[in-house]
């Protein structure tokens, strides 16, 4: 972490601590995270999730080390 100009600013380090998702009320449509190990995945598949829609552009797929 470093402060410029009495600005915090954080390099991300792949800060997420859990994998989580939720539903949306009365959809079909899941919120979360971004699943990392093959268990996550599995997770999404039993809770009925067909799709997933990843707003990551591949530098950051990349800097996590994620297998899509």
């Amino acid at each position: 972490m470093y402060l410029v100009n009495g600005m915090v600013d954080k390099c991300d380090a792949n800060f997420i601590g859990q994998f989580f998702y939720q539903q949306l009320e009365q959809t079909n449509i899941f919120i979360g995270n971004y699943p990392s190990e093959l268990s996550e995945v599995i997770k999404l598949s039993n809770a009925g999730v067909t799709g997933v829609l990843n707003v990551m552009t591949q530098g950051n797929i990349n800097s996590r080390s994620i297998d899509p």
